[in-house]
This record gives structure tokens, sequence and C-alpha cells, in this order.
């Protein structure tokens, strides 16, 4: 009787740590990830969607709600907007920035990698952890969330101002390190507690997402993205935008525009990307 109770034991045991770290491949069809992002600084709450085809490129964007549907029902957490905006980056390296309240994209032929959405310096044989970094993020171990193992790792550094961070990030090793949820606590010099942000995953579609999340329609019009900052200011403030507005967006507006300085052959190339 003890012997089977102990095998029942052993069983009980390896059946919970398998279902603790269960590992989810993607799909070669694609996928589609949700997360709800929340933090007491901004006091506001948006639906991330991340989105890869099965030829690689990928999408980005927030509250896609009018678009493909919301992804659950809860009142309590209702996003402050409709569909913001979606970067689209392409195996060459093109991306497109989208604007859809306002029917506009900005196609840069030559992607910059910063962009890549997934991957880059993380390596998943190294669990995620990006390296050379000081102080280094340490790897805390894996965690089941929303049924898909993840790496979760930790960094706590002092800012500029001396203030403690504490950031936690959770990747998807078999995406390519795909981060699909993170905490970040601040605290002040005195080491009180000074706001969060964090991102939590609501589920993943391990299946070919919605067509519409890479769909650019015929009637955008394809230009600059600082010229539209430029149209919106005076559109809000009037011919008067450039004395009243905040400085951060005169800053951004007076800035190289990377759109304008670029090859116009390979742009022509890029605009016939699906």
């Amino acid at each position: 009787m003890k012997i089977t109770l102990w095998v029942i034991a052993l069983v009980a045991i390896a059946t919970l740590q398998g279902q603790d770290h269960r590992v989810v491949t993607p799909s070669p069809e694609g996928y589609t990830a949700y997360m709800l992002r929340h933090g007491t600084r901004r006091m506001e709450q948006d639906i991330i969607v991340i989105a890869r085809r099965a030829d690689g490129a990928e999408m980005k964007g927030t509250n896609m709600l009018s678009m493909i549907g919301y992804p659950i029902h809860d009142e309590h957490l209702q996003p402050v907007r409709d569909v913001d905006y979606r970067y689209i980056t392409y195996p060459n390296g093109t991306h497109r920035s989208v604007n859809d309240p306002v029917q506009w994209v900005q196609t840069m032929a030559h992607g910059d990698p910063q962009r890549a959405l997934s991957g880059g310096q993380y390596l998943p044989a190294n669990h995620c952890v990006i390296e050379r970094v000081t102080p280094p993020y340490e790897f805390v171990g894996y965690e089941e969330v929303k049924g898909v193992q993840l790496a979760h790792v930790k960094q706590v550094r002092i800012d500029t101002d001396g203030h403690k961070v504490v950031q936690e990030n959770w990747y998807w090793e078999e995406a390519n390190c795909r981060m699909l949820q993170f905490h970040d606590a601040y605290f002040n010099a005195k080491g009180e507690p000074d706001g969060e942000t964090w991102n939590d995953l609501i589920r993943i579609e391990n299946s070919a997402p919605n067509a519409k999340l890479f769909a650019i329609p015929s009637n955008y019009q394809e230009g600059s993205v600082i010229d539209l900052e430029k149209k919106i200011l005076k559109y809000k403030l009037g011919e008067k935008y450039p004395k009243v507005a905040p400085q951060c967006y005169l800053n951004y507006i007076h800035s190289d525009d990377p759109y304008t300085a670029q090859d116009k052959s390979a742009l022509g190339v890029a605009l016939k990307i699906k």
C-alpha cells in the first residue's frame, strides 16, 4: 500500500512539473499574442497585439478593437481608445508605420534593426538574458503563463536620479525570445514605491493571424509621419501651432526626416510589398 501511494505521489509530482514547464512551439502558420498594458503613472490601459505571419512579417499594434474584435470580455478592462497605431516589419527589412485613425502610412525601404519585434540580441540558449548590460539581468526560472512556458528574467538598477528600478520580463524562447509580459516597479530616493508599469499576457492564438492586421487599405495616403504630425498640430492648434505646441512635438517635427531622405528607387520597390 505504501509503495502504491509513493508511486501515485511521484506521478502527481511529474504531472505538475510537466504543467509548469509546458513548451509551446510557434505554429509554422504564425501566431497572435494579446497583452494588456497598464500603469499607475499613465492611468491608461491599452490592448497590445503582436502577430507573426508564415512569411516572417510581423505586426505590433495597440487597441485593434474595431479591426479584429476585443480579445477579452471584462467591463473593467476596457482600453481608453480604439485603434491607435500599427508597425509592420517585413523579412527584407522594410517596415511600415500605419496610423489607422487618419488613414496614413509611412513606408521605409531600409529597416531599422532596432525595430525588429523579436529576438535580436536576446539568445534563447541563454534564456533570453541580454548580455553586456550593467547591472546584468538574471534568469529567475521558467513560469507557465496562459499555457505557455516563459523564461523569467530580472534586473535591478539605479537610474540617473538615484531611484531604484526593478524590471522583470517574460520571454517565449521558442519564438526567438518574444517578450510577452513585463513588470517595471519604480522606487524613489527613499526607497518608497513610486509607480508601476506592466504588460499582462491575455492569450496566444497559435495559428495564422488575421489578415486585416497586415492589410493596408488602398485609400490610405502614403507619406512622411513627420509631415502628418505637422498636419495634426495645425489642425488642432491652428496656424499658431509653432508657438504653442509642446516643445517635445516641435523638436520632433523639426528633426531630420528619414522618409524624405531615403532612396526613392528603393522606396518604389518597397511600396509593392504586401
